[in-house]
């Protein structure tokens, strides 16, 4: 401060540092990302990223990386945008897990009613099958019912040919009879 590169003023009650001249600003920069790199871990430096990148999900660790940063956050100090940066990417994983769990559970959905389906067209083509034969054999049995009532109806008239035809053979064996008693009576 005494080489009056950096000065010093009160405002709403910080201290506020301002650079005195905007030349000095690059290397102050460049001083500060050499520091952050040397003294910052990787989950912090990840913060910063993070928060510079106006918090993109993107930027969010997943897995492994996050399960090394909350081991690493364990021996910390953490600071406010650490805290938050980690609740992120806590929220992020059990986002991303219900988020697995459901399309598990559609990808489950999806294979029953698919085999559901296959054993739904499979009974509708033995349903189809057996209405098929059954009304195959109805016709039969309509055939066979006809064939047998013809078989009656020629039986009933084989049986009046029959009658008839008995009647004849009595007729004739009586004209047989009176002829031959007229014969007798002749003689």
């Amino acid at each position: 401060l005494q080489g009056g590169l950096v000065q010093a003023e009160m405002r709403a009650g910080q201290i506020w540092y301002e650079l005195s001249h905007d030349r000095l600003i690059e290397p102050v920069r460049n001083s500060n990302a050499k520091w952050f790199e040397q003294n910052l871990s990787r989950f912090q430096r990840q913060v910063v990223l993070w928060i510079q990148q106006e918090r993109s999900e993107s930027l969010l660790l997943r897995g492994d990386e996050l399960q090394l940063a909350e081991l690493e956050s364990e021996t910390l100090a953490l600071t406010n945008n650490e805290q938050d940066f980690l609740e992120a990417c806590r929220a992020l994983r059990k986002h991303e897990e219900r988020d697995l769990s459901q399309r598990r559970i559609i990808f489950s959905a999806l294979i029953v009613s698919v085999f559901l389906g296959i054993v739904a067209g499979y009974f509708a083509i033995n349903a189809r099958q057996a209405t098929r034969t059954a009304l195959v054999e109805k016709a039969n049995a309509i055939l066979a019912q006809d064939e047998a009532e013809d078989a009656r109806d020629a039986a009933l008239r084989a049986e009046d040919a029959a009658k008839q035809a008995q009647e004849n053979a009595e007729l004739q064996a009586n004209k047989a009879l009176a002829g031959s008693l007229a014969a007798q009576a002749e003689s």
